[in-house]
């Protein structure tokens, strides 16, 4: 018996070694890299929820640290994110939201409630470069099995 546990511990850790990440394209860039602090950037305000999103407002500010906090490349722990294609469709930046849509909210006297949370609207501001060629903005959500499109917003 310890033998066929032993087994199946080293099928499945070995399946596990053998598995890939997620592909992504090889034309992407990682946008933290391409913005320098006190320079000029377009940001997109994007009202977003789990089910879609609308460009709130666009305005062009200097750069700063708290401009540049959520600019960061998808991770597999990621549950949405955002690709950015330039006129031609192709993939430019791919960031990571992490899971923004959804609150947690627990309080004392309630554990043993079956609700510890909802879905929630947010802001996300989005900082691009102003020689970008950014011409489309798509809210993607990520399982298993890749990214799945939510929601695309064309640019101008």
């Amino acid at each position: 018996m310890v033998k066929i546990y032993s087994l199946i511990t080293v099928l499945i850790l070995s399946l596990n070694s053998f598995a890939e990440d997620l592909p992504l394209s090889k034309s992407i860039q990682k946008l933290s890299t391409n913005i320098e602090i006190d320079k000029e950037v377009r940001v997109y305000t994007l009202r977003a929820s789990k089910d879609g999103m609308t460009l709130k407002k666009s305005k062009i500010i200097k750069t700063n640290t708290q401009s540049l906090k959520t600019h960061r490349l998808i991770t597999p722990r990621d549950k949405y994110g955002l690709k950015l294609l330039n006129k031609d469709g192709e993939e430019v930046y791919l960031l990571g939201l992490g899971n923004p849509f959804y609150i947690h909210a627990q309080h004392l006297g309630y554990e043993d409630s079956n609700f510890f949370g909802g879905y929630i609207d947010t802001d996300i501001d989005i900082s691009i470069p102003i020689g970008s060629d950014i011409a489309q903005i798509v809210l993607v959500a990520q399982d298993k099995f890749g990214l799945k499109e939510i929601e695309k917003i064309l640019l101008q």
